[in-house]
């Protein structure tokens, strides 16, 4: 029995994964669900969690970029304040 209880122990120990306790919550209507799915479905995509993880951290990493990118190093700061005005104005966020 002992032999048994180091197995399961070494089983949780060399866990790979993070372990995640923050939940994040969507709503969507029906038709983004149907598309969701049809996607998951047409590219054999069998964990919808994962793919949402890791869809979110690419966006959200592109979006940052596309914000990081014209902010080379010979621009002041003032030059980045008014490029940071500058695309909010266009975008229409205040």
């Amino acid at each position: 029995m002992s032999a048994k209880k180091a197995k399961t122990l070494k089983a949780t120990t060399t866990r790979t994964q993070p372990v995640r306790h923050s939940r994040v919550v969507c709503l969507v209507s029906e038709e983004e669900m149907r598309i969701i799915d049809e996607y998951l479905k047409k590219y054999r995509i069998t964990n919808k969690s994962n793919w949402m993880r890791e869809t979110l951290s690419r966006l959200s990493t592109r979006t940052l970029m596309r914000i990081i990118q014209p902010c080379s190093a010979n621009m002041t700061c003032a030059d980045n304040e008014y490029h940071d005005r500058h695309q909010l104005h266009e975008t229409g966020a205040h």
